[in-house]
């Protein structure tokens, strides 16, 4: 990237101001990144979701079935918890091959 850059006319000394304003500037996501991590491990393995957890993991017997089950749930999901219009509006028009 650098290369790059003094190939394209930047001083080194912006380049490297340039690199250190933009690292910095991903601390934040890199914070709720973790703490997503952090709180789906925690909510995981939690007793009840757990328990729940291992209760859907025993429905499917082979492959196949693993598959077409999580592909059933991604698809309900979505309508059980989200119903609202806004949540299917940028789904709508990101992929227009699909028709609801």
């Amino acid at each position: 990237m650098a290369v790059a850059a003094l190939a394209n006319g930047s001083s080194p000394q912006i380049i490297v101001d340039s690199f250190g304003n933009g690292f910095w500037d991903l601390t934040a996501f890199t914070l709720q990144m973790a703490m997503v991590v952090l709180t789906g491990y925690v909510v995981a393995t939690s007793r009840p979701v757990a328990r729940l957890i291992d209760t859907l993991a025993a429905v499917s017997q082979s492959a196949a079935t693993a598959v077409s089950f999580v592909a059933f749930l991604s698809k309900l999901c979505p309508r059980l918890f989200l119903p609202l219009p806004e949540s299917w509006f940028s789904f709508r028009f990101t992929r227009p091959w699909l028709q609801f």
